[in-house]
């Protein structure tokens, strides 16, 4: 039953990825009952940039969310953005500009997460501001935004915001995992859709 659901997993990310253009190598990691598994496997990404990778995560009881073989594009993409510049990382406007670029190749809805620590200063109307001018330069004009600071790790809050949102792929910045600001297995564990890291 496992291997059927990892089959059924990849075939899910292969459509959504599906070809034109750059390759790259997709190390997705994701729980089924219980229990982890790895699939691996050459992609080519309708995605204009390179050097992208990505990691799918699905939850127990959950075999190969959203896929479908009429319809495989991403019908609601979430940014999560875990930064603290107000004016935001090279890191966060590189995840901005894939996140944009794709809504707007794709027609999806786009909706953007910001998580904070609970004891942040950040400016949040720079922020927003500074996200705004980001997202509009790649075509983005309209775009749900939600703003969470609590005691849980970031990671969790982006599979929390993803499953209220019925997102389809997850866009975040690789620095914000290599930094530690998110947590890679918990992305796995809590997001039940593909995630897609942006260096």
């Amino acid at each position: 039953r496992h291997v059927g659901q990892s089959r059924r997993l990849e075939a899910s990310v292969r459509r959504n990825l599906r070809t034109t253009g750059k390759h790259f190598d997709m190390a997705a990691t994701r729980t089924i009952s219980g229990k982890t598994a790895t699939v691996t496997g050459r992609l080519r990404a309708k995605i204009r940039s390179s050097g992208y990778t990505a990691t799918c995560g699905v939850r127990r009881h959950h075999a190969a969310a959203g896929a479908t073989d009429t319809n495989p594009m991403f019908k609601h993409i979430l940014l999560c953005l875990v930064d603290n510049n107000p004016y935001l990382s090279e890191g966060s406007r590189q995840a901005a500009l894939v996140a944009a670029s794709l809504g707007k190749q794709f027609g999806s809805r786009l909706t953007v997460l910001a998580v904070d620590k609970p004891d942040s200063q950040i400016d949040q109307e720079q922020r927003a501001s500074a996200l705004k001018f980001h997202l509009e330069e790649h075509g983005m004009q309209d775009y749900a935004m939600y703003e969470r600071n609590d005691d849980k790790p970031p990671s969790v809050s982006c599979g929390d915001v993803a499953d209220e949102v019925d997102a389809e792929l997850v866009v975040v910045s690789a620095d914000a995992v290599h930094e530690h600001s998110l947590n890679a297995n918990l992305l796995a564990e809590f997001v039940d859709c593909p995630v897609l890291m942006v260096p």
